[in-house]
Formats: C-alpha cells, sequence, structure tokens
C-alpha cells in the first residue's frame, strides 16, 4: 500500500481511543498533494545521479508545505485520515468511499488519487479476466490524474513505474522512477526499485551500483540489498567494468 500510511500510527483507532486528532502531525500525508503553480515544471530532463550525490536533502514536494494547509477543512482532513485508516484495515471498499467524498470537497489532493489506485491494484490481484483488466486500468488512470494535479508527487511517479514495470515497460518504468527520484532524491523506495530494474531489466550496471550506493547510505542495515549489490559488483567485473571510483573499493572490502 506504501503511499501515506506512514502516518496511520497517528490517527485515532479502536485500540487507542483517546488518542486525539493532530493536524499539525499528519499535514504531510495530505497537505502536499495540493495543487500549486510551482509544481508545474519539467522534471523529465534533470540528472538523476548527480541530483543524488550532490543533494540528498533535496524534496521538491516537502518544499511547498508552508502553503499547502491553506482552503483544506479539518473535516476533509479527518475524512482522509479515516480513509487511510480503512486502508490499514484492509477495507478497501469502504476505503475507496470516502476518497470519493474527499475528491467531491476538495479534488486537487493528488493522494486521494494514488490511494484509490494502489487499492484498485489490490483489488485485481484478486480478480480474474475483464474485471482485473479494469481495475488494472482504472488504476493507472488514478496515477495519471494524480500526476497531473501534482507534478511534483514523488509517490504517483514511483507507483506509476511500479505498475509500468508489472506490465513489462522496463524503459517507461525507468522514467518514472527517475521522475520520482529527480523531485526526492533520498526515496528510498524509489532508489531501490530503480537499481533492481537497471541492473535486471535495463543493463545498466553502474548506474544500479550508485543507486544501490544511494539506498544504502540511507539504509545501511539492509543485508539482502548489501548482498545484491556485492553479487552486481561481481557482475561488474566479469563485464570489464570498473567500479565507481573510491566507492567500489570501500564496498568490496565490506561486502565480502
Amino acid at each position: 500500500m506504501g503511499i501515506l500510511l506512514s502516518g496511520c500510527s497517528h490517527f485515532p483507532n479502536e485500540k487507542n481511543p483517546n488518542e486525539k486528532s493532530d493536524v499539525k502531525r499528519i499535514s504531510k500525508n495530505i497537505t502536499d498533494l495540493v495543487n500549486l503553480p510551482e509544481n508545474n515544471k519539467d522534471v523529465s530532463n534533470v540528472g538523476i545521479y548527480s541530483q543524488i550525490s550532490v543533494d540528498k536533502s533535496k524534496n521538491d514536494y516537502l518544499a511547498q508545505e508552508k502553503y499547502l494547509m491553506s482552503g483544506i477543512s479539518e473535516d476533509i482532513i479527518k475524512t482522509y485520515q479515516n480513509a487511510l485508516f480503512l486502508m490499514d484495515q484492509k477495507q478497501w471498499t469502504e476505503a475507496m468511499l470516502l476518497f470519493d467524498k474527499v475528491i467531491e470537497q476538495q479534488e486537487n489532493l493528488s493522494g486521494s488519487y494514488i490511494n484509490q489506485a494502489l487499492i484498485l491494484k489490490k483489488l485485481s490481484s484478486n480478480a480474474k479476466g475483464d474485471e482485473r483488466e479494469q481495475q488494472i486500468i482504472k488504476s493507472d488512470l488514478l496515477l495519471d490524474k494524480a500526476i497531473s494535479i501534482n507534478p511534483t508527487n514523488p509517490y504517483a511517479h514511483y507507483h506509476k513505474g511500479q505498475s509500468l514495470q508489472d506490465k513489462g515497460q522496463f524503459e517507461l518504468a525507468e522514467q518514472s522512477y527517475t521522475k520520482a527520484l529527480t523531485i526526492w532524491p533520498n526515496y528510498v523506495k524509489a532508489q531501490l526499485s530503480l537499481a533492481i530494474l537497471l541492473e535486471l531489466y535495463r543493463g545498466k550496471l553502474l548506474e544500479a551500483y550508485q543507486l544501490y550506493n544511494a539506498y544504502l547510505a540511507n539504509e545501511s542495515n539492509n543485508q539482502q540489498v548489501k548482498r545484491w549489490q556485492a553479487a552486481l559488483a561481481i557482475k561488474i567485473k566479469r563485464a570489464g567494468l570498473l567500479l565507481p571510483e573510491n566507492v567500489g573499493e570501500k564496498n568490496e572490502s565490506t561486502y565480502e
């Protein structure tokens, strides 16, 4: 489910009925989904690997935060957080209906469309035939809608990349992951997904190695990814290529 569920622990729930809703604490889950003129910039041609190495703190999405609560009522926020809670409880149909209510009142919250897309993707995994196909199509259309509303929503680009990768459209998936990382270079899920895609499906071994490095800079305890990168280092050497300067030597001694 990924998107916007990290804040669910802040939402009122049956296990903690005395917990109070805190608009400020959940604002990052919803406020940076508003369409602003600043969002409408082209991110398609920015060099992703230089961005990762140069400015790890960059996040265009969250940089908008001071503008984003404007015009959003507490009722809408409450409906949104309740929808997230229902997603967390896997009550997909009920969550869809609440997101519909949010969209009716505030149609420029891109997260509503992303979450609905994720719900449909989840439902499609249990569907068959035409029903499954229609749910996947609707999910993709919702992601496209989210991107059109807020082009600097990295989650929308990331999940679009996931969808494209599932369909075997690897070049387009790479573009979507890259857009997500252009917006937020430290987005670890996008770092890892793009690294795997580049290694296994795009043949871009050195670029994949760099992305594993970027991911491990944030998730240094992930032993599985360390093993993947060590195996990739062997693959790079067998291909007659050189590991990225300095970084390769450090990782080689660490992972052996």
